[in-house]
């Protein structure tokens, strides 16, 4: 699964514009970060993928803002 890959090597405005739709977002976000995890399973892509299952859309909105400024998701390898 290289969904996490695809997604990188999108341009930065094509991800944020992924990351606003509320649901696209959300589904975008666990396909990058189930991926990134099945790839590398460190403990980082691990805790990234908890958190973002347990901050829900408040995490999205703090990733895309994260995205904004660094043009990379937050707590992913």
């Amino acid at each position: 699964m290289n969904f996490d890959k695809w997604f990188e090597e999108q341009e930065r405005l094509v991800k944020i514009i992924f990351l606003f739709i509320p649901i696209v977002g959300w589904v975008i976000e666990v396909l990058v970060r189930l991926s990134a995890m099945i790839r590398n399973s460190s403990t980082m892509n691990i805790l990234g993928f908890v958190i973002f299952l347990i901050g829900g859309y408040f995490f999205q909105f703090v990733d895309l803002i994260y995205l904004c400024i660094t043009d990379e998701l937050l707590i992913i390898e």
